[in-house]
């Protein structure tokens, strides 16, 4: 993967999913000191969280480069009036 925020989109919907089947599958399996669908619950807020800060990143760093861009918003061409 070349980017953070193509990592971040991709750890995240990972940890979403593996969240998602602990939430949805495990609610009569028995471990000592842990509930897994509690577990599940975090894992997928936590999926949920990177995922969009990925989201966030990868949107942010397009706008920067269509800002970099010759003719961009912030290019040449622009007009300088006020």
């Amino acid at each position: 993967m070349r980017f953070l925020a193509e990592r971040h989109l991709w750890e995240g919907a990972a940890a979403f999913l593996a969240g998602l089947a602990l939430w949805l599958y495990t609610g009569g399996v028995e471990v000592p000191a842990v509930e897994l669908p509690k577990v599940g619950a975090v894992l997928m807020c936590t999926g949920g969280a990177q995922t969009g800060w990925g989201v966030y990143r990868s949107a942010r760093r397009r706008a920067e480069r269509r800002r970099a861009l010759p003719g961009g918003p912030a290019g040449p061409g622009v007009s300088d009036r006020p």
